[in-house]
């Protein structure tokens, strides 16, 4: 009796402290947030109000899950393209995906141990990879500094797939996170109609560096005098087809609303000139259908073989969107796309840069030889950072000026966090995908498993977009996306039954029957 009572005095003196702590955290808060917008400074303010915004949904995971996918979705490009002056604002999405970290640590340590479903190998890989960045801080040759906006760049949106797989979700807000992804898909055709009937034209005139039809990007980040994220606009329309045909797959949806769903989602495909569908429709494809390689394998052979000659199509119609002023032929084009992309042409300097073909080469070349604990260990997070315009370049990046060796995610990876981290971030993918294609072996047909294939898809061309580029460690939107798939593979593999049995439907049950 006495344990009893000294522990209720001990828990009403810790609640008292603890609301004086609250009203004392309150006031100065109140106090820094009058300050920061006295100063007038845009950014300050932004910052300012994703930190109070997050604190004040600390507690509101699913209210904060939404306004992260909806702001560095849906709002953060059409913001960057066209209200350039408030870009910053946007870092709302990157304060509030911080605080979502937070969110679910605090969900894991209330949860009962006995009440905890395991987490699957991908998590636990993910948290090893976010451990091992940062402790690369303290034995990297660069400024803290460095490393200290590399965490940013990298993580910012990681607790959105933690908040995924930790917090006990429902079906049903499942099913809405799809729904908003296939509205998200739909409305890219409006967006990128507009950017390639009037932006491009606009283009066509800027300097020679700027390619006028790159600016068809959707709802991601584009700018006028830039680039675009068009890659992964086409990566939001190849899952979301991939959930469709999954969803045909299973008598979920009739042919002809999936065709014409198929039809509205696939048209922001032939708006722009992003290469990379010839090699992601097959890669989400072949996730749809894996489960016919053994049962059916002639049947997925032809399949494949008709999605190959359909790519090498869609290669040839982007290589004639002739929308600059240079007089080449379609076979010059050609002969120039395979140079870019497989020969030893770099993507900038006047092609004296690296490419995605020999970044890495380059970096066993440099890095492996006579240096073999920065070949293991890595140069410490950012030290491979180079991007134009950017404040604080790596000092690896320094060494190797104007090569931009932090060119893809891979070889910015390697130079940053070696062989061991690179290979943590790939084992983290492949995990992934291997959940997922589990999940889609033994779940229930319907939602339920057509759900389980489009992750897989996505998940496997994340695996790609590692060598296609440095989008996932230096773009929102795609990181997002990532964080999506992960954090929903995590979530259902919690959610499934002990191995040996057919999971239980998270969804709701369809009809059973699908087709091949």
């Amino acid at each position: 009796m006495q344990f009893d009572l000294g522990r209720l005095a001990f828990t009403q003196g810790t609640d008292r402290l603890g609301s004086l702590l609250v009203i004392a955290s309150f006031v100065m808060t109140a106090m820094i947030a009058g300050v920061v917008v006295a100063s007038g400074n845009l950014t300050l303010i932004g910052v300012a109000a994703g930190a109070i915004a997050g604190l004040l949904l600390l507690n509101a995971v699913r209210i904060s899950i939404w306004i992260v996918m909806v702001v560095t979705l849906l709002v953060s490009g059409p913001v960057m393209l066209f209200l350039p002056q408030f870009t910053k604002l946007t870092w709302l999405g990157s304060m509030l995906g911080f605080l979502l970290m937070l969110s679910a640590i605090m969900h894991a340590g209330t949860v009962r141990h006995e009440q905890r479903a395991p987490l699957p190998a991908s998590i636990w890989l993910a948290i090893a990879f976010l451990v091992y960045a940062i402790a690369s801080l303290f034995y990297s040759g660069g400024p803290l500094e460095e490393g200290v906006r590399a965490i940013k760049r990298h993580f910012s949106i990681w607790g959105l797939m933690f908040a995924l797989a930790f917090v006990a979700l429902e079906g049903k807000d499942v099913r809405r996170i799809g729904l908003f992804l296939i509205g998200l898909a739909a409305v890219q055709v409006p967006i990128a109609l507009y950017q390639r009937a009037v932006l491009v034209p606009m283009r066509q005139n800027m300097p020679k560096d700027v390619v006028p039809i790159d600016v068809v990007a959707g709802t991601f980040e584009a700018t006028m005098w830039g680039g675009g994220q068009s890659s992964v606009m086409v990566f939001l329309c190849i899952g979301v087809l991939a959930l469709l045909i999954a969803l045909w797959r299973d008598r979920v949806i009739g042919t002809f609303k999936a065709m014409l769903l198929l039809a509205v989602v696939a048209a922001p495909l032939a708006l722009g000139e992003t290469k990379i569908v010839v090699v992601l429709l097959p890669i989400a494809l072949a996730m749809v259908y894996f489960d016919l390689i053994k049962v059916r394998p002639f049947l997925f052979i032809s399949g494949a073989l008709v999605i190959v000659a359909l790519s090498g199509g869609l290669f040839l119609y982007y290589s004639s969107l002739a929308l600059d002023a240079r007089p080449l032929t379609l076979e010059q084009r050609i002969q120039e796309n395979l140079e870019y992309n497989f020969g030893n042409r770099g993507y900038y300097r006047g092609g004296a840069s690296l490419n995605r073909f020999n970044a890495v080469p380059y970096w066993f070349e440099k890095q492996s030889a006579g240096q073999p604990l920065q070949a293991v260990f890595g140069n410490g997070l950012g030290s491979a950072h180079g991007s134009e315009g950017t404040e604080v370049k790596g000092h690896m990046d320094k060494q190797h000026a104007g090569t931009v060796i932090g060119l893809t995610a891979a070889s910015s990876m390697l130079w940053d966090l070696g062989l061991v981290g690179f290979g943590l971030y790939l084992a983290m993918l492949i995990a992934a995908i291997v959940a997922a294609l589990r999940l889609s072996a033994t779940s229930r047909p319907g939602i339920d498993r057509s759900m389980c294939r489009a992750l897989a898809a996505s998940a496997g061309m994340l695996l790609l977009f590692v060598f296609y580029g440095d989008g996932l460690i230096l773009v929102t939107s795609i990181q997002t996306l990532m964080a999506i798939t992960l954090g929903l593979i995590a979530w259902r593999s919690r959610q499934a039954a002990p191995a040996g049995a057919a999971a239980d439907p998270p969804y709701r049950h369809s009809r059973p029957r699908g087709r091949a």
